[in-house]
């Protein structure tokens, strides 16, 4: 069998490395206690409008990529947006590229946005942040890296649909530290976002 790459799923790589444990036909169990690698959910809250889960990644990469702090932030709001926010800090300065693999081509709509397209199932994704992105279509892949930078956020915006359904929009109102504001729209399905990263609240509004 191939061997396992963080490059061929889902995940993002940090100055072109993947996470502890890659490169084997299986994954290498013994490196994670080795080198004291760790990932962890810090916080998971159920709501009736949402849920919301942030993971800590930080330790499951190499320290010689110099990643200070990972978190992701996953938004789940109901029915069917889910909102991503990968937050980096490395010393020196890092670039961080975010994958998405999928089993169907993937259609460029806009400079930061892309269909997937699966039969009568569609996924639009939309890119908030950072405004300037090196974007990459292979065929199934997408990719997306930031500049080298010491401190960066990458915000997604995920939303399934059926074909018949109305494409969503996504925008990002504003942006000041660790604040975000977030709309989101999708035919008669409208919802603001407010978002502060740092204490990990966040709080949806129609």
């Amino acid at each position: 069998e191939s061997p396992k790459w963080t490059r061929t799923h889902n995940c993002v790589l940090v100055n072109g490395r993947g996470q502890i444990g890659e490169g084997q036909t299986w994954f290498d169990r013994d490196a994670v206690p080795e080198t004291g690698a760790t990932s962890e959910v810090i916080q998971a809250e159920h709501g009736a409008a949402c849920d919301y889960i942030v993971g800590d990644a930080r330790n499951i990469y190499p320290v010689a990529t110099g990643l200070k702090r990972y978190h992701r932030h996953l938004l789940y709001m109901r029915p069917d947006f889910f909102v991503m926010v990968d937050e980096f800090r490395a010393d020196p300065a890092a670039t961080f590229e975010w994958l998405l693999h999928t089993d169907v081509a993937i259609d460029k709509q806009t400079g930061h946005s892309f269909v997937v397209r699966n039969g009568d199932v569609l996924m639009d994704v939309h890119f908030l942040l950072p405004e300037a992105l090196e974007v990459k279509v292979g065929g199934k892949t997408l990719s997306v890296a930031t500049g080298r930078s010491s401190e960066a956020l990458i915000v997604a915006v995920l939303h399934p649909r059926k074909a018949t359904h109305p494409a969503s929009s996504a925008e990002l109102r504003s942006h000041r530290d660790s604040r975000l504001e977030i709309v989101l729209g999708a035919g008669k399905q409208n919802a603001r976002i407010e978002w502060d990263l740092a204490s990990r609240r966040v709080s949806v509004s129609s």
